[in-house]
């Protein structure tokens, strides 16, 4: 079936890739950023031009802030307000969105679910990439473990992604982009935070896939002498321009006919770095001059290599074993000619309903695999359940301490909510990068990771207010009927919601300091005009109308209806004089008026706001997702 396949989308692929190659050559010419100031305009690249290979290796150098990342994001389409310049793939104009499906980007911090093992890791990577109808789970079952050998994850195949090293987590990061096999990979600053073997393996690697035919670019900071001989070509940057562009070995020739010349033995990528930061000479231009010329001409034949040779170099692995590689080498060239089908109908691999339920699958396996978060919120809740229950033992019947039982109710709503909302500031932003990161490189859609999460957050939201509800409730004396501790229930669970995708929205559009910040600033107020510290006629006229947008308004006056409205027996009175006796009195004091519309209606306002909240947590992962930025 994979060879009909192959054959049929043959035709469809020589369009955007050579016929004996996977790889993409990208050029690219006169590339210009700038940021917009208000007095002048700050140019992050000028002109800057090259040309990466297929089948080779390339390295971007540069000192800090030369331009290294931001032409990496604009290669990759990753930033494209502000840019001009003219982008080339294997001689032809660049169409953005058929590009984004051949390429991966991996940046320099490139977040990962730490409670899956890199076997399921990459396992689900294969069931969201690949056409189920093309490849069955043996398949994809011997896909990753082709790509787990080929990159060294064999030994830590079944660990889990928190308890890898840096250099595993790298090697792991492509991986992931490995299952489908694009042609074409950035990665940015690969060796970032690594020491000098680890560094070295994710080079090795690198070099091994750019050798069976892939076009691999990285930005390094300052490479070793050792690491240098991985790299085919290089393109050194200096202030935004291009410096340097061809291959690693007529570098030094090049640079010494501009007048720069290297001493021997020394560091070829610590010279390069040298003349780019002035520390050997202010008079660039002739060296950038020469690489322009040369770029122009396409000077020699190293530009025109075939891959097919390069591959045929490759075969032979390090025991003598050649045939192993060869069948790999086929099976990558399969993979990307059925990728590139499978995406003239879809930017996924899957369809929407098959994305969805894998991405449902894996948000409920992480939130009940973080056994220590679940945990630490079940037995919290539980301890202030009981503590409260103790504070406020027996209060929910006795007309002496209504007002003190009032306190008791909104507490129980401040506990429900602010436990969820604090909870999804701070752990949402993670998965967030995850998402944004894993969208960009098109493994699913916002539409399908979004419901999935929503449902998946479903029972942990249930569960936690339930369990809190039900010691609360009946330890501080509430009334023993259902229907009254549903309609409590109800309006405690839609809180919970509230929290939780309002958290999610905070956690997914700021930082989390920033998020916790404004979390508190946005809620405080809803607090003081929810008619617990202030009666509500006692407000300004010109702040009463922030009562209407308080979700504490409506949820405590869902629950003082459900405890005292519906014409409730009169309280039990322990003392000569119990003002608030009948409960309908207090509901009178409170302006709360004592009808079934009234409670349905809070209840459906809550549903209002929960469902304005969902929204705006939309929005923010769509323009997130849009505008590709990525959470950090």
């Amino acid at each position: 079936m994979t060879s009909q396949v192959v054959d049929a989308s043959h035709v469809e692929l020589e369009n955007m890739m050579d016929k004996h190659s996977i790889g993409i050559t990208v050029e690219f010419e006169d590339l210009t950023y700038h940021i917009k100031k208000k007095s002048h305009d700050k140019y992050i690249l000028k002109n800057v031009f090259g040309r990466f290979r297929r089948g080779k290796l390339s390295a971007i150098l540069g000192p800090s802030g030369a331009g290294k990342s931001s032409l990496l994001n604009i290669l990759t389409g990753f930033r494209k307000k502000d840019v001009s310049g003219k982008i080339l793939l294997n001689g032809r104009q660049r169409n953005i969105s058929k590009y984004r499906s051949s390429i991966c980007y991996i940046t320099q911090e490139f977040g990962m679910l730490p409670v899956f093992t890199v076997q399921e890791s990459l396992y689900v990577a294969a069931r969201l990439k690949l056409d189920p109808s093309l490849f069955s789970k043996s398949d994809k079952e011997a896909i990753i473990v082709n790509i787990a050998s080929t990159l060294g994850l064999t030994k830590c195949y079944h660990t889990l992604v928190g308890k890898l090293s840096g250099g595993e987590k790298k090697r792991l990061a492509i991986g992931l982009e490995l299952v489908t096999n694009p042609p074409l990979m950035y990665f940015d600053e690969p060796t970032s935070g690594l020491d000098s073997s680890s560094s070295l393996q994710v080079i090795q690697h690198l070099r091994e896939l750019a050798s069976k035919g892939h076009t691999v670019v990285v930005t390094l900071h300052q490479p070793s002498s050792r690491l240098l001989e991985f790299i085919d070509d290089v393109l050194v940057m200096a202030n935004g321009q291009c410096l340097y562009n061809g291959p690693l070995e007529f570098m030094v020739e090049t640079f010494k006919s501009a007048g720069f010349e290297c001493p021997q033995y020394y560091n070829r990528a610590d010279f390069a770095l040298e003349v780019a930061c002035g520390e050997r000479g202010l008079h660039i231009e002739p060296l950038m001059t020469k690489t322009r010329e040369q770029f122009q001409k396409k000077v020699g034949d190293f530009f025109d290599e075939p891959i097919c040779e390069k591959s045929k170099k490759y075969e032979t692995s390090e025991n003598g074993n050649d045939s192993g590689d060869k069948i790999r080498l086929d099976k990558l060239l399969n993979l990307t000619k059925i990728n590139r089908k499978r995406r003239k109908k879809s930017l996924y691999g899957v369809p929407w309903i098959q994305q969805f339920l894998i991405l449902l699958q894996r948000s409920s396996t992480l939130m009940f695999r973080d056994v220590r978060l679940a945990t630490f919120r079940v037995i919290s809740q539980t301890l202030v359940a009981m503590f409260m229950g103790c504070i406020y033992w027996n209060f929910g019947n006795n007309g002496s301490k209504v007002s003190s039982n009032f306190s008791c109710i909104f507490f129980m709503m401040i506990t429900t909510f602010y436990a969820t909302v604090m909870h999804a500031v701070l752990t949402y932003p993670l998965e967030a990068g995850v998402f944004l990161r894993e969208h960009f490189n098109h493994w699913y859609c916002l539409s399908a990771y979004y419901l999935a999460k929503a449902l998946s957050d479903v029972p942990l939201q249930i569960i936690c207010p339930t369990l809190f509800m039900s010691i609360a409730y009946w330890m501080s004396g509430q009334p023993r009927e259902w229907d009254r501790f549903f309609m409590l229930w109800l309006a405690n669970i839609l809180l919970a919601f509230l929290g939780q995708s309002f958290g999610n929205a905070m956690g997914a559009g700021f930082e989390s300091q920033v998020a916790l910040f404004l979390t508190s600033v946005i809620i405080m107020p809803m607090f003081l005009v929810s008619g617990f510290f202030v009666h509500l006629d006692d407000i300004s006229p010109y702040l009463s109308w922030l009562s209407y947008i308080s979700i504490f308004r409506y949820g405590l006056e869902s629950a003082m209806i459900a405890i005292y409205g519906f014409n409730r027996k009169p309280l039990q009175c322990n003392q000569i004089y119990c003002h608030y006796k009948y409960p309908q009195r207090f509901l009178e004091d409170l302006g709360i008026k004592n009808d079934d519309n009234t409670v349905w209606f809070n209840l459906s306002m809550l549903c209002v706001f929960l469902l304005v909240s969902q929204l705006m947590l939309y929005l923010v992962l769509r323009y997130k997702a849009k505008h590709n930025k990525m959470l950090s």
